[in-house]
């Protein structure tokens, strides 16, 4: 990525098509927040997402000077996840995608687990022969880790 320099043409150009998005967005925002009334607007989640996202970038219009604006600014970067909220089967699969995270947090405990007891195993059998690796409970962790990856085994 390469950034304009400060003062050409090219970051006013770059300005401009900013500020032409960020206030197109807000009165998208504005026309939905009017069209749906208060209850309803805030019981679409994406609507809740877009208001935030709104929100962040008009903090960093409205207050260049304040500390931390370029991590607004990077928010802005999600208006594309926007997208999702208005076309029908990428709602369907991000809707698929965070019903499935509660099953593979699950899985992942599940794992760590698993992983947790070869690794107290590991410390109690064999600490006196590999120190380096089986020393401790986080060193046998990240052994169990190395051999699950198989990565530097």
């Amino acid at each position: 990525q390469v950034v304009p320099g400060d003062g050409t043409q090219a970051e006013d150009l770059f300005f401009i098509i900013d500020l032409i998005f960020s206030i197109l967005f807000t009165l998208e925002l504005a026309i939905n927040l009017f069209a749906h009334w208060f209850t309803p607007f805030i019981s679409d989640g994406w609507n809740v997402f877009d208001f935030i996202v709104v929100l962040m970038s008009d903090v960093a219009y409205a207050v260049p000077e304040l500390p931390g604006v370029n991590v607004l600014r990077l928010v802005r970067a999600f208006r594309v996840l926007r997208l999702f909220g208005r076309l029908k089967e990428l709602r369907g699969i991000i809707n698929a995608l965070t019903a499935s995270l509660i099953p593979v947090f699950n899985a992942l405990m599940i794992v760590l687990l698993v992983t947790a007891i070869y690794a107290i195993l590991g410390v109690l059998l064999w600490k006196d022969r590999s120190s380096v690796r089986f020393g401790t409970f986080s060193l046998a962790m990240y052994t169990m880790f190395q051999v699950i990856t198989m990565e530097g085994w």
